[in-house]
């Protein structure tokens, strides 16, 4: 038979006390690893909470973005913007009205009010007619969003900063469009948003009405340019385009002319062919 040796006492304390260690130290590395794990799961769970705050708030973001922009009240059935002796938003009842239905984003609108709008509108201002003028949805640029909006804010909200605001907007798109020949900024939309937010702090459009800018007018044009593709008007030699001037149902023509005024007497002679008198004279 085989024999068992005694282990001397010395030598078993040994064994125990590294097996005491051993057992320790497995203790330690698995509190360690459950640390470790549990830290894992905290940062998963925390980009996970991260991930969603991002895409929820995306989603507003999006919902936002897609929201209709405001309209004006006076303005959301499609209102025309009239200019008169009385000022901007009221029509002198005894005065014949002019019509224009144009588009910021047109470049021969653009060109019409750069040259001949300050001797229209002041001309309105006299007394010489009402100006009714009636922004529409033709010429596709993202320039055209934005401007519309604008223009319908400050009519409704800063009317004595319109005629300047107006022009403005015409000069800058003239300047840029038809003199350089560069669209880089009405071509972008975020461009023309802070474009046109920048040319109202400069003809001193105050703060408040600039915060309600918009980047679209469409549930505006959508009425505006439905009424005027079925206006009842004599086109004569022309047909639907913009900018169309409109005098008691029939649509004046005009040619190029760097001279406002002279362009403004086209209309006048025109007009006077169809019974108007000008109260003025």
């Amino acid at each position: 038979m085989g024999s068992q040796k005694n282990v001397k006492p010395k030598e078993a304390e040994r064994r125990a006390k590294i097996q005491a260690a051993r057992e320790a130290q497995r203790k330690a590395e698995r509190r360690k690893r459950n640390i470790i794990i549990g830290v894992v799961i905290l940062v998963v769970a925390a980009i996970v909470a991260a991930i969603a705050v991002v895409v929820v708030s995306g989603n507003n973001a999006k919902k936002e973005a897609d929201a209709p922009a405001t309209i004006p009240t006076e303005f959301e059935k499609g209102a025309s913007i009239i200019i008169s002796d009385n000022g901007v938003g009221e029509a002198n009842p005894d005065l014949d009205t002019l019509t224009i239905y144009y588009s910021y984003s047109c470049h021969a609108c653009a060109y019409l009010d750069s040259v001949a709008g300050p001797a229209i509108t002041k001309a309105a201002q006299e007394g010489a007619f009402n100006l009714e003028l009636i922004p529409v949805a033709n010429v596709d640029y993202p320039w055209r969003g934005p401007a519309t909006n604008a223009v319908l804010q400050v009519a409704a909200y800063e009317p004595d900063k319109f005629i300047d605001f107006h022009l403005a907007l015409s000069d800058y798109f003239n300047e840029q469009f038809n003199e350089k020949q560069d669209d880089t900024v009405m071509a972008d939309l975020d461009k023309s948003v802070a474009k046109v937010k920048e040319i109202a702090e400069q003809v001193g459009i105050k703060s408040d009405v600039i915060a309600k800018f918009g980047d679209d007018a469409d549930a505006y044009t959508d009425i505006t340019t439905e009424e005027w593709r079925n206006a009842d008007v004599d086109y004569g030699d022309s047909s639907l385009a913009t900018p169309e001037v409109v005098y008691n149902k029939k649509v004046l023509t005009w040619t190029v002319s760097d001279d406002g005024d002279d362009i403004l007497n086209q209309f006048l002679d025109q007009m006077k062919e169809l019974g108007y008198t000008d109260p003025r004279s």
